[in-house]
């Protein structure tokens, strides 16, 4: 018979860390005849191949986070690239006197005009 303890938890039960469930389970894999493992509530053996491949498995995704993060840090860096960019722009545009703001949105109505029309150079009448 399995021993319990006063509240009726197994050994098993009771270890509350996973490096103590896992012994239990390792020395399951190693004797499985040996108890009655169903009795002491012990739920399936882990061998040494179960063991390595749940390493190579946490191995990954911890190197599948670590390119994330590195990822949504370089979009983060582009970002703020893109905003001081355009803050700079805003500055200068603001910068400028009343007609060099008007000949520059010409210019960009200009521009706007030839991506429409498909033409490469401006047609001066």
């Amino acid at each position: 018979m399995i021993g319990r303890d006063k509240f009726g938890q197994t050994p098993y039960n009771f270890a509350k860390d996973k490096e103590s469930r896992n012994e239990f389970r390792k020395f399951m894999g190693q004797y499985p005849d040996r108890y009655d493992y169903k009795t002491a509530q012990i739920p399936s053996a882990l061998t040494n191949d179960m063991e390595l491949e749940r390493k190579q498995k946490a191995a990954e995704k911890k190197k599948q986070q670590k390119k994330a993060k590195q990822e949504r840090l370089k979009e983060r860096r582009e970002g703020d690239a893109v905003k001081e960019a355009e803050e700079k722009e805003k500055k200068r545009f603001l910068a400028l006197s009343d007609r060099e703001n008007r000949a520059l949105a010409a210019e960009k109505r200009l521009l706007k005009n030839l991506e429409e029309t498909g033409q490469n150079t401006p047609v001066m009448r």
